[in-house]
């Protein structure tokens, strides 16, 4: 995160410098973090409930971001699920990810994570088409859901074959 096109500009450099690859900014939403993890059964679109990261205090931590220190080395947030959203903002959230799912081609599980802004509007920030399926980072979800672990395990699974199945049969005609 940066504050002016100074610091976007040296940014952008050193990521190009280390990376060789293109750059996306992209504006800063003030706001609180959620995320809608589902999954296209081919048939139907599946959603577990809408997950809000609730960012804890941490004099250490200059952005409220789910970031990479945040993902892969020390979690600062507890999770709220349902999100408390304000009336029609789930219908919304779920609205955006249905067009996400057409607009990408999703299959199988996925994840969209927003920013709400302080104006309560959802924006997308990333479509995770490889989201983390383990148990305990799925758990608070599933169980606000009354869905088990092994019942979206089955979902996935069954996703993946009817996507296989209409594959086999596409390319035999």
């Amino acid at each position: 995160v940066v504050k002016n096109f100074s610091d976007l500009k040296d940014r952008v450099e050193y990521i190009k410098e280390k990376y060789s690859d293109a750059t996306l900014a992209e504006e800063f939403i003030d706001g609180r973090e959620i995320e809608l993890f589902g999954v296209n059964t081919g048939k139907s679109i599946f959603f577990l409930p809408i997950l809000e990261a609730i960012f804890l205090k941490d004099e250490n931590r200059q952005w409220d971001i789910c970031d990479f220190t945040h993902k892969w080395v020390k979690s600062y947030c507890d999770e709220i699920v349902p999100a408390k959203l304000p009336e029609g903002t789930e219908d919304e959230v779920i609205n955006i990810g249905n067009k996400c799912v057409k607009a990408f081609d999703l299959k199988g599980s996925f994840r969209v994570d927003f920013r709400m802004s302080k104006e309560n509007i959802p924006y997308v920030v990333e479509v995770n088409v490889n989201p983390g399926i383990d148990e305990p980072v799925l758990r608070s979800k599933l169980l606000a859901k009354g869905v088990t672990y092994n019942e979206l395990i089955q979902m996935i699974v069954d996703a993946s074959m009817y996507e296989y199945e209409k594959r086999l049969v596409f390319n035999s005609s």
